[in-house]
Parts: structure tokens; sequence; C-alpha cells
């Protein structure tokens, strides 16, 4: 059996997305449950279905990122949680114990999904 990361549920996402429209405003709701499902996904099918090696935790959140950017599954918030869901996979997986958004090459890269620009 081998080592699984510990990935995110979508109940602790949504909460994620509700704290971020609390403290930054916004239209609440979900789009689509079938968006976050997918999004959420994908980080989980690229470790269980690729070749070896398998993927590092880095990679596995760009996965999330990637998927909730794309996707797009929240009516408002989506830079935030996706933000969010990043920086809680990495901590929960033990990679990553400070990081002020404002600062990071990261976060430029997140907002750079938003807009198609990688």
């Amino acid at each position: 059996m081998d080592d699984a990361p510990e990935f995110l549920e979508p109940d602790v996402v949504l909460f994620m997305h509700e704290q971020a429209l609390r403290e930054y405003g916004g239209t609440h709701g979900l789009k689509s449950e079938d968006l976050l499902h997918s999004a959420l996904g994908r980080a989980e099918n690229r470790w269980h279905y690729a070749e070896a090696p398998k993927p590092d935790i880095a990679t596995l959140a760009v996965a999330y990122a990637y998927g909730i950017a794309r996707n797009h599954p929240f009516n408002d918030a989506n830079k935030q949680t996706t933000w969010n869901c990043c920086v809680l996979f990495l901590r929960l997986n033990g990679t990553m114990n400070r990081i002020h958004h404002s600062h990071s090459i990261v976060y430029n890269d997140i907002i750079s999904l938003f807009i198609s620009d990688l």
C-alpha cells in the first residue's frame, strides 16, 4: 500500500469558501456540486493513476489549484478558495509551515490561471 497524502474533503473546502466570503465578501453559493467534485478529484486522480514515481505534494497542490481555477465551482471567491486549498493541502501533508500570499510567486501563478496566462 502506498503512503497516500491527506486529500481535501469537499465539506472542508466548502467551509474554507464560506470563511473567504465572510472575510472578503461576495456572492454566496455553489454553481455546481459536480464542478467542485471534479476540481477536487484532479489531485486524487493524479495520485492514484500516475505512473511511477508518484507525483510530489507540490504537483498535487497545483492540481487542486488548476481544478478550482478552471472549474469556477463557486459563485464568488474562487481565487481565495483556490489559494486556501493549496495552503491547507501543503500544510496537511507537512510541506509548508508559513507563507504570506501577497509576496508569493505561487499566488501570482494562481491569479494567472484565472486570466488564462498559464
